[in-house]
């Protein structure tokens, strides 16, 4: 397998999921996990929606494929209580036996609030006080802990016999109050439309910094951008516009993509075409470095140089960018069409600021 191969994994998420023609999500899920572990991909990712439990499914598809790890990308934190998302996700680790980890974000208020009927509480205190009631039930220490924004009582033991290692957090953090919380309490960030400038002159250095005064690893980066696989990059970007629009009403994806001197979620889509056999659903360069000639909406034919088409939304984590203060855990690439446009449908990723 090649340096890439190993950093590289994909999405699963809204697309495949309403498939019209699927007849049982579990058996897809597998079906298009053992097509990854075949191409030499390493990871498989689940959002979390309104349909499918994403950390139950991510637990199915990792103990009927042992080659791939797998993870949430991400589970918003409200209103799932860290007792219920931590009995989840030591359960999932279990089941994959510690090929697991926990992507967790704030969510978009517009969204969830009137989704859950439920008050939206402060950001970054639930964010805070979230993560550290879920690390020690993620230990299975039964300590209670009671904050402002949640309160956390386990009338039982909260030990879940094989969820080990500990199950790593991954923060959708972007913006630098989140960041440092994540860097503090978590293992690492999982961004999603953060282009290279932004990883490497703010996400990476904040969450490192507090990482580091916190007395933490460097922390896991799983940076996601759009990908569409076209001989057409002006009709792509037409499509993915519509498609991701719903990231330009939330203001913490408009700053990340205001800092890389853009307009709109779609001028971050990396368009390409092959002619050669890759990976389903994941990008493929000729170089571990891609982030380092990363420039939205290009297009190439040159063979081994390009991005493959797939049955579904993807992401990919290549290598390391040379530029970047620590190695990125993966850069998370998630096709968003092919040749063929994709069936419409609302935008569920809703990462934090």
């Amino acid at each position: 397998m090649s340096t890439v191969g190993k950093k590289m994994g994909v999405f699963l998420g809204g697309t495949f999921a309403q498939d019209p023609g699927l007849t049982n999500l579990v058996d897809r899920a597998v079906e298009l996990a053992h097509e990854v572990a075949d191409a030499g991909m390493r990871t498989v990712w689940f959002g979390q929606a309104a349909d499918y439990d994403a950390p139950q499914l991510a637990a199915l598809v990792g103990r009927a494929e042992p080659r791939i790890g797998v993870g949430t990308s991400v589970v918003p934190t409200y209103p799932r209580h860290p007792l219920l998302l931590a009995a989840a996700a030591k359960t999932a680790q279990a089941a994959t036996t510690g090929r697991f980890r926990l992507g967790v974000g704030l969510g978009a208020r517009t969204v969830l609030e009137p989704q859950f009927g439920l008050p939206y509480p402060p950001q970054i205190k639930h964010l805070r006080e979230y993560l550290i009631a879920l690390r020690p039930l993620l230990d299975g220490d039964d300590a209670p802990f009671v904050g402002q924004t949640l309160s956390s009582r386990p009338a039982g033991p909260t030990t879940v016999a094989g969820a080990v290692p500990r199950v790593p957090v991954l923060v959708a953090a972007m913006g630098p109050r989140a960041l440092a919380a994540a860097g503090e309490l978590a293992e690492g960030t999982i961004p999603f439309l953060a282009g290279p400038r932004t990883l490497a002159e703010q996400i990476v250095p904040a969450i490192t910094e507090a990482a580091a005064a916190a007395g933490r690893p460097a922390p896991q980066i799983v940076a996601g951008v759009p990908a569409v696989v076209t001989d057409d990059a002006e009709a792509a970007r037409s499509r993915v516009s519509a498609a991701l629009g719903f990231y330009d009403s939330i203001p913490s994806y408009r700053r990340v993509i205001a800092s890389e001197g853009l307009s709109s979620a779609a001028d971050l889509l990396i368009a390409a075409a092959t002619r050669t056999p890759s990976p389903p659903g994941c990008a493929a360069t000729s170089t571990p470095g891609p982030l380092k000639s990363w420039s939205p909406i290009r297009t190439s034919s040159t063979p081994g140089t390009a991005l493959a088409p797939g049955p579904s939304p993807g992401t990919c984590d290549p290598g390391p960018h040379p530029s970047l203060p620590v190695r990125p855990a993966a850069i998370a690439v998630r096709p968003l069409a092919t040749s063929t446009p994709p069936r419409e449908g609302k935008a569920h990723r809703t990462g934090s600021g």
